[in-house]
């Protein structure tokens, strides 16, 4: 993608790279919230894998989530504007989610321990992640949210309310619902479009 890139902003193509743009982050928040929901859903089972001492942080494990769909929705903002004459930018965002964190973790652990922690790592990603669309947008003239990124947004934040607030599920129903739920942005016939795409171009790329 980087070449890409390079390329429409050398170009000054914003038309290029709001569609590049989009593609990508569409296609990073599907595949991470396809494995994630499991992960949520049987947290307890993960994370005895590595000791019983670890299964108490199944909210951590909730909380961290937030952060982590946050980060892949937003798509990929720091490195397009990495490629580009803006990249301190860059920089001022990561001392801003730094100074965050650290004031927050300095609030919540003493408090709520882990799940301090949590949260704090949480928002001080949605606040970089915040900032990295509005300078991709403001600097570079990027329309890095469309109707169907959006759709694909609202679809996901559905599936994990399902993986969360459905007690009276067996985790395995949950997280067979929250899986249905993601799929269906690939019944977006755009989305199919680019799953198609995608694969010729692997067929190409793999044939002698």
């Amino acid at each position: 993608m980087g070449p890409r890139v390079a390329r429409n902003l050398e170009n000054n193509d914003s038309a290029a790279l709001s569609r590049l743009y989009g593609r990508a982050s569409r296609w990073s928040l599907v595949l991470t919230a396809l494995p994630l929901v499991w992960i949520v859903c049987f947290s307890e089972e993960f994370l005895g894998l590595f000791g019983q001492g670890y299964v108490g942080g199944a909210q951590v494990v909730a909380l961290m989530t937030v952060g982590v769909l946050v980060d892949a929705g937003a798509g990929p903002a720091a490195t397009f504007i990495n490629y580009s004459d803006k990249n301190p930018l860059v920089l001022w965002a990561l001392l801003a989610q730094l100074c965050v964190n650290l004031v927050l973790n300095l609030l919540l652990i003493p408090t709520l321990g882990a799940d301090g922690a949590a949260i704090a790592w949480s928002a001080s990603l949605v606040l970089f992640n915040a900032l990295s669309l509005w300078q991709v947008h403001h600097f570079l003239r990027i329309r890095a949210v469309d109707k169907l990124t959006l759709r694909v947004w609202a679809l996901t934040g559905l599936a994990f309310v399902a993986a969360t607030t459905l007690p009276n599920l067996h985790d395995l129903a949950r997280a067979s619902l929250a899986t249905g739920i993601i799929l269906l942005c690939l019944t977006s016939r755009s989305m199919w479009g680019e799953l198609m795409s995608a694969k010729r171009v692997l067929r190409r790329s793999s044939s002698p």
